[in-house]
């Protein structure tokens, strides 16, 4: 596809308008991965975050490498937390309620659902007739 760039100026201020300029490659350039966009952009954050907590004096994470061994080594601790979460918060609820699945009317509950690694089923509503709704079901 190409892209069309349209730069429009006062003419009062004698300005000249350019009309159905073609970018070339604009294909390229706008998929980040085919243009490198995107391993820049992995780069400039290891250099611009390890540079941001090298100027924080009162913080023990000092690097990206600091904070990928910190990770590393309380790993267990993330996972054991989570669980407590999911014990706590939906599983508890689905036995109390004695529910063998829950609806929601969006997503939000997503992260709720991956923290206890439960299943989903998301329904997309498709069209809307008569008073009925025509769903697809896509199981995650």
């Amino acid at each position: 596809s190409k892209a069309h760039v349209v730069a429009r100026y006062p003419k009062a201020s004698g300005a000249i308008l350019v009309d159905n300029l073609n970018i070339i490659n604009v294909d390229i350039i706008l998929n980040s991965t085919v243009s490198g966009e995107a391993l820049a952009l992995v780069i400039e954050f290891k250099l611009y975050i390890n540079a941001y907590l090298e100027e924080r004096i009162t913080s023990p994470m000092r690097s990206l490498a600091n904070i990928i061994a910190f990770n590393d080594k309380f790993s267990d601790l993330v996972v054991t937390n989570l669980n407590k979460l999911s014990e706590d918060g939906l599983v508890k609820l689905m036995k109390e309620n004695k529910l063998d699945a829950l609806v929601t009317p969006s997503a939000d509950i997503a992260p709720i659902l991956a923290i206890g690694d439960f299943r989903e089923l998301t329904l997309h509503r498709i069209q809307y007739e008569k008073g009925c709704h025509l769903v697809s079901i896509l199981e995650d």
